[in-house]
């Protein structure tokens, strides 16, 4: 199956008139002095190209990585997913609530006239299968709604024992100032910024329950007669709750993430071609804050080509279900990492993957908290995290054959205007001499296109010019152990110089094949590898000493 890919572009910057050549070819150093001589030959310019040195021109998004032995990686990295704990665990909406009846009152009557309900407990409401046992507060919006039809005034205390500041439990009073039986308050309270919530109860034996204590006081007015109709009801709601941090067991729920994309732009030029990757690495790296037992759950990976007409391929992940390291209670506010590695070895597809030249590469992933159940105390505070990093790691190790590659670069205008001179000159001859040190032998053509993208011109007239650079001899390692010399001249005529005044584009195509590929031999590339290149040039001219020639 014919397979796009961008395996050595660096090889073909090297040699390119525009990309990284132009960086260190300095034409500005050339002489334009016409001595008068109809024919003048002299040398333009050199240059020692380390494949190091190409990268860093290309390498923009500094995806080139080399080891200590300076072999050369391709490396795609991105986080795929950020999830903060507020997107995992939310507190929900708390109502609960208390009245006081006839037979309340009838039970405690006006003497001493205290009629309290102690340590009243109510179910915490969680989303899910969470059973919590305390909660440090970042915030709480709290309403409590006091409604009494008792014809008589007197006092309500609601204290939550188990909500607290610095040891002191909160408390709100409510002045029942009307024996008309149609008291009606309701008050809002905030600034729980830094209270705790202890919801294993008096003796902290209890969990995932809000405790409150009612105290009701109310006066005789006269009026000791209670009908079975008459009642005080008190209505709590907490809203928008917030934490710095939970304890208890967070449940066994299932968190869904989105699926994300990395994208492999390395392949977004190359059009033709077959390449091959012998050692391509997947590495997906998870950082997990969370104090709790974390398993994964990955999607197939799915893949899109850059070949027209493909489509959606799809690879299913080998290693099954993944089980997250995560920080225990000791070590709270520590993350723990997990890195998943998918090799050849484990992931045999893979090859065919990297190799079918994905332009994108997806995945998505699910987890679920608590796996096995309740194992022990959970914990997550509102910094806790699990980010999850997917790295493509493509070492320079491998093969190639015809890989075509493009690129187009405009032109200022005094590009044609230069060649406004063709009327005075009869022919230039460019001669290149190239060594070699790179594992790959390379053909280039240069077009000359006008502002529509015709080709007025070609630099090169055969397919035999194109193969300019030989592959350097490599050995059974794998390296480069000698380079190769390769001379080229390029001639342009006057009617070829012609051709060149309404030029608007120059388009670059590069065609490679690393050495020996018949017979599969595999190539390495190093930083040092470099291409040594010098650039000669003669040009016959017809001159009249009487003109002033504006070069």
């Amino acid at each position: 199956m014919k397979r796009y890919f961008l395996f050595l572009l660096i090889v073909i910057v090297a040699f390119l008139f525009s990309g990284c050549v132009k960086n260190y070819f300095d034409f500005d150093n050339m002489n334009t002095n016409v001595n008068w001589n109809p024919n003048v030959a002299a040398p333009v310019a050199k240059a020692h190209l380390r494949i190091r040195d190409i990268l860093q021109d290309y390498d923009y998004n500094e995806l080139f990585e080399e080891d200590s032995t300076h072999f050369l990686y391709l490396v795609y990295r991105k986080r795929v997913v950020s999830t903060p704990a507020s997107d995992i665990i939310t507190l929900p909406v708390q109502t609960i609530g208390e009245s006081f009846t006839k037979t309340d009152v009838d039970n405690g009557g006006f003497s001493p006239n205290h009629i309290i309900k102690s340590w009243v407990s109510y179910p915490f409401n969680n989303s899910g299968t969470q059973l919590l046992d305390s909660i440090y507060l970042k915030n709480l919006d709290m309403t409590i709604h006091v409604k009494s039809t008792f014809q008589h005034t007197g006092v309500l205390v609601v204290t939550f024992p188990s909500i607290t500041q610095n040891g002191v439990p909160f408390s709100a009073t409510f002045n029942i100032n009307t024996h008309t039986g149609t008291y009606d308050q309701t008050n809002n309270f905030g600034n729980f910024d830094g209270y705790t919530m202890d919801l294993t109860g008096l003796n902290g034996t209890d969990t995932n329950k809000i405790f409150v204590t009612y105290d009701l006081v109310l006066d005789d007015n006269g009026n000791p007669t209670v009908l079975p109709s008459q009642s005080c009801d008190i209505d709590i709601s907490f809203n928008n709750m917030q934490y710095y941090a939970l304890f208890g067991y967070l449940g066994q729920d299932t968190v869904s993430i989105n699926r994300d994309t990395v994208h492999l732009d390395i392949f977004d030029h190359a059009f033709q071609g077959t390449a091959y990757f012998e050692d391509p690495h997947i590495n997906i790296y998870v950082n997990n804050s969370y104090g709790l037992p974390l398993k994964f759950h990955f999607d197939n990976f799915t893949t899109y080509s850059v070949e027209p007409g493909s489509t959606p391929e799809s690879y299913p992940f080998p290693l099954g279900d993944v089980d997250i390291n995560y920080p225990l209670i000791s070590e709270l506010g520590q993350s723990k990492n997990t890195t998943i590695t998918l090799d050849t070895s484990n992931f045999p597809q893979l090859r065919d993957m990297i190799n079918n030249a994905p332009k994108y590469v997806f995945f998505k992933v699910d987890g679920i908290m608590n796996p096995d159940g309740y194992t022990g105390t959970n914990f997550a505070l509102d910094t806790s995290h699990f980010y999850v990093d997917m790295e493509v790691n493509l070492p320079l190790w491998g093969y190639a054959d015809y890989l075509v590659l493009e690129d187009t670069a405009e032109v200022g205008s005094d590009f044609s205007k230069n060649f406004h001179k063709g009327d005075i000159v009869n022919w230039v001859k460019f001669r290149l001499n190239v060594d070699n040190g790179m594992p790959a032998k390379v053909g280039v053509q240069v077009y000359f296109d006008d502002s529509l993208h015709n080709v007025l011109d070609s630099m090169f007239t055969s397919p035999q010019q194109m193969e300019i650079i030989p592959s350097a001899q490599v050995d059974a390692n794998y390296k480069v152990i000698a380079p190769t010399h390769k001379t080229t001249d390029i001639y342009y005529d006057r009617d070829r110089i012609n051709k060149l005044e309404n030029v608007k584009y120059v388009r670059f195509r590069g065609y490679v094949r690393t050495t020996d590929f018949e017979h599969r031999q595999l190539v390495k590339f190093y930083s040092y590898y470099a291409i040594d290149i010098k650039l000669g040039m003669q040009v016959d001219a017809t001159l009249n000493s009487n003109e002033n020639y504006d070069f």
